[in-house]
């Protein structure tokens, strides 16, 4: 064989030859897109629920801390 052989490659185009997916493996495939595709729904889900008791935590925090303002400033308020 001369070198121009042994490194030689051609250029494949067309479908690749391949057996065709068994049932088990077409299930085993849907599957674990439908989980991917669950997780990633729920993670988001989880995400925004955070994300608002964050922000009413928040907003808590601040009336808890006027109100308790407004009461400290009113009772020293002379009479």
């Amino acid at each position: 064989m001369s070198k121009k052989e042994i490194y030689h490659t051609e250029k494949v185009t067309g479908n690749i030859n391949a057996r065709p997916a068994s049932s088990e493996e077409v299930s085993y495939r849907d599957g674990y897109v439908d989980g991917q595709i669950r997780e990633k729904y729920k993670q988001n889900q989880l995400k925004n629920r955070d994300n608002n008791n964050a922000t009413g935590g928040l907003l808590l925090g601040i009336f808890l801390t006027l109100a308790i303002g407004l009461v400290a400033g009113i009772s020293e308020l002379p009479l």
